[in-house]
């Protein structure tokens, strides 16, 4: 069958997955390259568009807020002292309150949302074929796993296919 899309992507979880002669392999990055989990395309039902939330945070916001508490803790040492110790206290007092700011400011982090694409398969787990992201590669893997469904999936000729 020469007609048989073969397509390949990587998605946003580094998750690569190929499909060559009416297969899907999933290969995370954790397993060998000899490893990974295949999927006729004949048991896929449709293919959904949702979206997943990751949430990312600075790694350095708790240590940043730290080392102000200390700057913080000199600066009020300082300011105890008589004479000039009172003007160099402010150096640390003006550098604690911004890495104060700037680390309470990135200790929540942020919300980002991500396009996605469920492959429906019945009796499988959901997140195991959840391809993340919606950038050009992964289009291209969408598109040719669509004209596979059509023209070999189990739903042939169905419109069910969530375009």
């Amino acid at each position: 069958m020469g007609d048989r899309e073969t397509k390949f992507c990587q998605d946003r979880n580094k998750i690569k997955w190929i499909l060559i002669e009416g297969k899907i392999t999933r290969n995370a990055p954790e397993d060998d390259p000899t490893e990974g989990n295949d999927l006729p395309v004949e048991q896929i039902n449709g293919v959904e568009k949702t979206s997943v939330q990751r949430k990312t945070r600075s790694p350095l916001a708790w240590p940043a807020i730290y080392v102000s508490l200390v700057l913080l803790a000199v600066t009020a040492w300082l300011l105890s002292m008589p004479g000039a110790a009172r003007v160099v206290g402010v150096a640390p007092l003006i550098l604690g309150c911004a890495v104060l700011l700037w680390g309470l400011s990135r200790v929540k982090g942020n919300t980002e949302l991500i396009d996605a694409y469920q492959l429906i398969v019945s009796g499988a787990r959901k997140p195991e074929w959840l391809i993340v992201g919606s950038h050009d590669e992964v289009e291209g893997f969408i598109g040719g796993l669509r004209k596979e469904l059509k023209n070999y999936g189990p739903n042939a000729g169905v419109a069910a296919l969530n375009q």
